[in-house]
C-alpha cells in the first residue's frame, strides 16, 4: 500500500506575481468507516465487530463530553484531543465580549509513537497523474 499524492500548482499568497510552483497534496481515494475498522479490529482480537463498534461509539461520546467540559483527552500512544477557539481581537481585556468568539474547534495531536510510524523511510508514496492514473510507487531518496 502507498500514500497517493497529486501535484497542485499554487501561487505564493504573499507574492502572487511570483511564478507558481507545484506542491504535493495527499490524494485520499478510500474512506474507511467505523464499521470497516471494527471488522478489522475484530479479526485481531476476541471481540466481535459489533462489540468493537459499540466501544468505539461510546469512546466518541465520552471524548465529546469531556471536550465540552473543557478537558483535553489523552489516548496514550494514539494521541490527544483538545479544543481551540477562534475569536475577534479586542483592544483591552475589558472590551472583550463572549460573542466575539466565532468558533470552537476540535484538534487532534498524534503521539510521538504514532508520528514515528509516518516518515519517509517507512511509507511508500505513489504519484497520481492529472488524468487520475497511478504511476509507479516512488522510492526516491
Amino acid at each position: 500500500m502507498a500514500i497517493n499524492y497529486k501535484l497542485i500548482e499554487r501561487h505564493n499568497p504573499k507574492d502572487y506575481e511570483a511564478p507558481a510552483k507545484f506542491y504535493a497534496q495527499v490524494c485520499n481515494t478510500v474512506r474507511v468507516d467505523i464499521e470497516a475498522l471494527s471488522r478489522d479490529i475484530s479479526y485481531s482480537t476476541t471481540l466481535t465487530d459489533v462489540e468493537v463498534e459499540g466501544v468505539t461509539k461510546a469512546l466518541i461520546e465520552q471524548i465529546t463530553r469531556h471536550l465540552a467540559e473543557g478537558h483535553s483527552v489523552s489516548l496514550g500512544k494514539l494521541g490527544t484531543f483538545y479544543t481551540t477557539i477562534n475569536s475577534e481581537g479586542a483592544d483591552t481585556a475589558e472590551d472583550f465580549k463572549t460573542n466575539m468568539i466565532s468558533k470552537v474547534n476540535i484538534r487532534f495531536l498524534p503521539s510521538t509513537t504514532m508520528k514515528g510510524k509516518f516518515n519517509l523511510s517507512n511509507v511508500q508514496l505513489r504519484r497520481i497523474s492529472s488524468d487520475g492514473t497511478a504511476e509507479d510507487i516512488v522510492s526516491e531518496p
